[in-house]
């Protein structure tokens, strides 16, 4: 029964608990830049490298653009 579950899910395009879980983790880092800055670290030095991080996760399809 779970396969046929699993396969109807995947027909119709249903995420499963682990597509929600990835689908979160790549739009969470957005609220990081309201967040104080590391000790040490400036908001410009701490903007730079959420935006490398991002370029490099959309680069490896870990998250989508959604700023274009």
């Amino acid at each position: 029964m779970r396969i046929l579950r699993r396969a109807l899910r995947r027909w119709l395009g249903v995420p499963d608990a682990q597509d929600i879980q990835a689908i979160v983790h790549m739009e969470i880092d957005a609220d990081e830049v309201w967040r104080a800055p590391k000790e040490g670290r400036t908001f410009a030095d701490q903007r730079q490298s959420l935006s490398r991080s991002r370029r490099t996760a959309q680069a490896f399809g870990r998250r989508e653009d959604t700023r274009a």
